[in-house]
């Protein structure tokens, strides 16, 4: 469902497990506190998700999401932020569709499979933060297995990109990095 509250601006609690269902924010800059682990499952990842608008995400434990997606949307007016204390697992199209100028910190490992994808969209220089305009920050390992993909894109005219720190990187046969097409357009285009 669709969380519309007014004056509402958070939510703490101690766990989150969602299995086939859709909950969306729609007050921008909510912040969703979870002390524990954080679970998405579903059937069909456009329908079974979480969807925020420069929102924040504090996750105390893991984070998993099992044919299900994280779905985070942002612009100059804000940042879309997830805090993982624990690992990520993503696995059967997983997807995390990070928009605008995204900080996904993971200070455990992070591991993609089953075709998992992480898509990372930028928005343009001068993100509301100095620095890069999306980062990926993964204290442990980051493995990417079974034909998942991370997809980064940079701005197309403005050239905003995002900065991946690892502690270490493992990509399976398959699996892929995959900026094709996807970065900076440059130079004039022709009439």
């Amino acid at each position: 469902g669709y969380w519309v509250q007014p004056g509402v601006s958070s939510w703490t609690l101690p766990t989150l497990k969602m299995e086939n269902a859709w909950l969306a924010f729609s007050a921008t800059g909510f912040v969703l506190n979870v002390a524990g682990d954080i679970s998405v499952k579903g059937t069909e990842p456009r329908t079974h998700k979480i969807a925020m608008t420069n929102a924040t995400i504090i996750c105390g434990g893991n984070l998993s999401i099992d044919k299900g997606k994280i779905e985070m949307q942002g612009n100059q007016l804000g940042v879309p932020s997830i805090v993982v204390a624990g690992s990520v697992t993503m696995a059967n199209a997983g997807v995390f569709d990070l928009r605008g100028y995204p900080e996904l910190s993971v200070e455990g490992a992070m591991s993609m499979a089953g075709a998992s994808i992480l898509d990372l969209r930028l928005g343009p220089e001068s993100a509301p933060a100095p620095g890069f305009e999306g980062v990926v920050d993964v204290g442990g390992g980051f493995t990417l297995a079974g034909n998942s993909i991370v997809y980064p894109y940079s701005h197309p005219t403005n050239g905003g990109t995002v900065l991946f720190r690892v502690g270490a990187l493992q990509i399976a046969s398959g699996s892929q990095f995959n900026a094709s097409g996807k970065g900076y357009w440059g130079g004039k285009l022709k009439n």
